[in-house]
């Protein structure tokens, strides 16, 4: 029974050992003073914060504890801290925030005045949700033509049947992959990367549509006539900025092998416009 009586003691003694630790966590835990939420945030929003008195700007950490933005996963934003004057500070995101979601601003009290005689009198937290991601209304146009050659004085004007037609965005990311596009001239599937191709048929005819408006390089190249080997110092310059280097390197032996025509075109709404060719006789 003595024994029962000691044990019990000994739970009792560390039961309440566990409440003084904890007493001092609970009776020091962060409270704030909450802002009213904010709604629809842009995605790049800086805060400007004023305080009603001049700050010391040293005091504001340069890891950001005592002015930090945390995600609803309590996950800390990168941001940056200006100093405008020496009441006011600006909040700045060093990425964009996300579209649709939630996150909180701290503004911690151990910020001091300017003359070091006292801290911020309370903590500060606010609550904002950026704004849903804008709907993206497309708008689509078309291209047709007619791609020709010369087959001599005599026979004349012929289809240049299987003749590739290409559009290439002229904001195209060189960064990209399109080393298939670039061997063969043709984009699988439709619309990869922004590069819309077609392909004339046995009557020299192409058409392309529902290509998203906006300004493109226009791409003929010939199956039918060969060239002489020379690229355009122009075109070869706007080719490279759009391409990688081994990706020109392959496009670049089509152009030396085929006749090509390379030039600009604005793809407009509801519109079809005309762009057809003829590449005369072979150079071979």
């Amino acid at each position: 029974m003595l024994k029962i009586i000691k044990v019990l003691k000994i739970y009792q003694l560390l039961l309440i050992c566990c409440l003084i630790l904890l007493i001092p966590s609970l009776a020091f835990a962060e409270t704030y003073k909450e802002w009213t939420p904010k709604e629809n945030v842009p995605i790049d929003k800086t805060w400007t914060i004023k305080f009603n008195e001049d700050i010391n700007r040293y005091s504001i950490n340069s890891d950001n504890t005592n002015v930090y933005i945390e995600d609803s996963e309590s996950k800390i934003i990168n941001i940056k801290i200006e100093n405008v004057d020496t009441k006011t500070i600006k909040v700045i995101p060093v990425n964009n925030y996300e579209y649709e979601k939630t996150y909180y601003l701290y503004i911690i009290n151990t910020i001091k005045t300017f003359n070091n005689d006292g801290n911020l009198k309370e903590s500060i937290k606010m609550k904002f949700t950026t704004i849903n991601p804008p709907v993206i209304v497309e708008e689509f146009g078309n291209i047709k033509g007619t791609i020709t050659w010369q087959y001599n004085r005599y026979i004349g004007t012929k289809a240049d049947t299987g003749a590739r037609i290409a559009l290439i965005p002229k904001n195209l990311d060189k960064n990209l992959d399109n080393s298939f596009f670039c061997s063969v001239i043709s984009q699988i599937p439709q619309g990869k990367d922004g590069i819309y191709t077609g392909k004339a048929d046995g009557y020299g005819y192409y058409e392309i549509n529902d290509v998203p408006i906006g300004q493109y390089y226009l791409l003929l190249v010939s199956r039918n006539t060969f060239s002489s080997g020379n690229i355009y110092g122009w075109d070869a310059n706007t080719l490279k900025s759009v391409f990688s280097e081994n990706d020109y390197s392959s496009l670049e032996l089509n152009l030396k092998i085929y006749k090509y025509k390379f030039t600009t075109i604005e793809i407009k709404k509801d519109k079809t416009i005309t762009e057809s060719h003829d590449f005369g006789y072979t150079y071979i």
